[in-house]
């Protein structure tokens, strides 16, 4: 899958060489999306050269000869909407290539709608930088890739596939940082429910632990996360307390099938669970219901 990242940041290139440092990290097999050297495997480990920024990007019209100068002025130019400069950014290989991309002209036009970008972290990935950064006018995590080229930096193609179990592993260890959980608190259920029913479950989280995970106790894989505070369509559930720690759900009757009961397991944690195991049920809230 070929990915022409051309978005961008700012970083300290004094701080960057100072802190760039190489890290085990150690990714669980519970992770949804994780990918492990063998199904058996309880967790992998990787080793990334990384530095975290955690900081807001300036935006200025410089040179770029620098990493420090190169993102200013990238900023700049998407800023005051500049196209022949935006394209002398690439490699030359790839300037023909961005001009002809079907959507270039309104990723041109979102790219001038930044106003704050903020810089979360740099790692050294193959032979050039790869940077994840976000900005208040976008929803999801921008990145870029940077090689230098002679004396200046140019941005340039990345070719990622599927199986570069790396790269993968690597962005989910960026997005969610931490992997811990833990039995979240009850507030209120329900005990039956019809086909006409919506009923209220609420339950209280953890600070950091936004995720909570729900899978019946027949189930090998979570299926339903709901999101603290949080609604997307990628998530079917919408959290409908608007209190951070408290998530609050409304489940029609017509979510469970057949008539019967049913053992619903709750779990927060601080990223979404993928595959389960023993661990998980123990570890869990549950409660019975029946649907009638």
């Amino acid at each position: 899958m070929m990915k022409i990242l051309f978005l961008s940041l700012f970083f300290s290139l004094q701080l960057f060489s100072q802190s760039l440092e190489t890290k085990t990290i150690v990714l669980p097999a519970d992770l949804a999306g994780v990918k492990l050297d063998a199904p058996e495997d309880k967790s992998v480990s990787i080793n990334i050269r990384y530095v975290m920024i955690d900081k807001f990007v300036q935006i200025k019209k410089t040179d770029s000869k620098s990493l420090n100068s190169f993102f200013e002025n990238l900023m700049w130019i998407y800023i005051n909407k500049k196209k022949a400069e935006l394209i002398k950014q690439f490699e030359k290989k790839s300037q023909s290539e961005v001009q002809k991309l079907k959507n270039f002209k309104v990723q041109f036009e979102v790219m001038s709608l930044i106003r704050k970008p903020f810089l979360k972290s740099i790692q050294a990935f193959r032979d050039g930088f790869l940077f994840r950064w976000s900005d208040e006018s976008f929803l999801d995590e921008r990145k870029i890739f940077v090689r230098k080229i002679g004396s200046q930096y140019k941005i340039s193609k990345l070719n990622i596939s599927k199986e570069d179990k790396f790269f993968w592993n690597s962005n989910l260890f960026f997005k969610y940082k931490k992997f811990e959980k833990k039995k979240p608190k009850l507030i209120s259920s329900f005990s039956s429910i019809k086909d006409t029913d919506v009923k209220n479950l609420s339950v209280g989280v953890d600070e950091g632990f936004n995720h909570l995970n729900i899978f019946k106790s027949t189930e090998e894989f979570v299926n339903l996360i709901a999101l603290d505070n949080y609604n997307s369509a990628s998530y079917p559930f919408k959290d409908n307390n608007k209190a951070l720690g408290k998530i609050k759900l409304s489940f029609s009757g017509k979510n469970f099938k057949k008539k019967g009961k049913y053992k619903l397991h709750l779990l927060q944690s601080t990223y979404p669970l993928g595959k389960l195991s023993s661990e998980h049920f123990k570890g869990s809230l549950s409660f019975e219901l029946v649907k009638k």
